[in-house]
């Protein structure tokens, strides 16, 4: 018998995305080749600066720290601005500062502060994209494309960031330090271009109920009352503020094993710089066979089971990785652990597009990643501090840490789906123009 997961996850079998969603697509694809890019090339960079196991995680700290400070002032921005044009000035401030990167590294300039700078206004950057690429898909698609939408985006992500990008980086690193630096600099840009084509009609928050000029309540509050809007949703409304819980610990315990994992590849498993990048692509396969398979998996399955399973594999695969003897096992586990947590980011996102109204979503989110994400230079420094002491004890740490969020917060994560499941079929037949 079908149960309540099921039933509100089907969709017709014919029933295309559109025009406008793969144009919003393909500036995804583009930023996500230039992140694989760059998630690859600077702790090589970084490697190449120090192999001290705390300076390296500094980059993870760096990378994360923008969403502690600007999480929820970029989710005001994305609310009050047109969220396309938001998202083309984010990339275009990307693309200007890895190409000026790349030449400083060219001209062997750069230093790890340096690495940590451009890592700091990249994230920036991103934390203006990103939440207002997820504010924006609700605008482009009907509530029940949603889990298709954000399948298709992650695994366009998979294939361009970790197969591509990742494996891509590590080549043109053994050519020249600067040469991924600049292809990602590149590849910014294009993002860039392709947001200007998406409709005027569907930038813009949706008006609220009885008001026919878009967003001028929201613009009239103040950015400190703006900020408190997201910040007291989150708070106020207990699933949230439970998920909330969840993702802290979460990434938490996911950046543990991050921040060393250059020098874990190099110095445990014996992977070379130059195929380091192929070696992320094994996580990259198990990610896009995650994103292939997760709305048949949460239609089959429900969101909830799909949630909990995907997280206790998360949890042992980061525990097998740091026991791993070989490369090969090695990326057996990163291939688990690619699949598992990408099941799970695309049928928690959902939940948060269809639980938050679309009004307050570019804030509400911005607060969500402030505390989720911004808390993650913690787990970082901590995996560094770890791994001055052994190498493997951040994954055995982080994957201790992960098993006991999911077993604490198991029933939260089944009334998490089943609410959501009944906003997404109770939500008119979608906000797409």
């Amino acid at each position: 018998m079908a149960g309540p997961d099921e039933e509100s996850t089907r969709e017709p079998r014919v029933d295309r995305l559109g025009g406008v969603f793969y144009r919003f697509w393909s500036a995804a694809t583009s930023s996500n080749l230039a992140d694989g890019m760059l998630l690859t090339a600077m702790p090589l960079v970084g490697a190449l600066l120090t192999d001290d196991p705390l300076l390296i995680s500094g980059l993870v700290a760096a990378r994360f720290l923008p969403w502690l400070l600007f999480g929820p002032l970029s989710g005001v921005l994305v609310d009050r601005v047109d969220r396309a044009q938001a998202m083309t000035a984010a990339a275009a401030l990307r693309a200007t500062t890895m190409g000026t990167l790349a030449v400083l590294v060219a001209m062997d300039l750069a230093t790890i502060w340096v690495l940590y700078a451009a890592m700091f206004l990249i994230m920036s950057g991103e934390t203006v994209y990103d939440i207002g690429a997820r504010s924006l898909l609700p605008r482009l698609v009907r509530a029940h494309q949603l889990d298709r939408a954000n399948s298709r985006l992650e695994g366009g992500r998979v294939v361009t960031e970790d197969c591509a990008g990742a494996p891509l980086a590590g080549l043109l690193f053994a050519t020249a330090a600067a040469l991924p630096l600049a292809s990602a600099a590149g590849a910014y840009a294009v993002a860039a271009l392709l947001l200007l084509g998406i409709p005027l009609s569907m930038r813009r928050p949706p008006a609220p109920e009885g008001t026919t000029d878009g967003p001028p309540p929201v613009s009239r509050r103040s950015v400190g009352q703006s900020l408190l809007d997201g910040i007291r949703y989150v708070l106020g409304t207990p699933i949230l503020r439970g998920l909330l819980m969840l993702n802290v610990t979460i990434m938490l315990s996911l950046q543990m094993g991050i921040a060393v994992l250059v020098l874990f590849a190099q110095q445990r498993l014996g992977v070379p710089a130059s195929l380091y990048g192929v070696f992320l692509a094994a996580m990259a396969m198990g990610a896009f066979l995650g994103a292939t398979c997760v709305s048949r998996l949460v239609a089959t399955l429900g969101r909830a089971a799909v949630i909990r399973s995907a997280l206790l594999g998360m949890a042992g695969a980061m525990l097998a990785f740091g026991l791993a003897p070989n490369a090969y096992a090695g990326a057996l586990c990163l291939g688990l652990f690619g699949f598992a947590i990408t099941t799970t980011n695309v049928a928690n996102t959902v939940i948060l597009q269809t639980m938050i109204p679309d009004e307050l979503r570019g804030r509400t989110i911005g607060a969500y990643r402030m505390l989720g994400w911004g808390l993650a230079p913690i787990g970082a420094l901590t995996g560094g501090l770890l791994g001055r002491l052994d190498l493997s004890l951040p994954y055995v740490a982080g994957a201790s840490l992960a098993l006991l969020a999911v077993l604490t917060l198991w029933s939260l994560i089944g009334r998490a789906a089943h609410l959501a499941n009944e906003m997404g079929t109770a939500r008119p037949a979608g906000d797409a123009a």
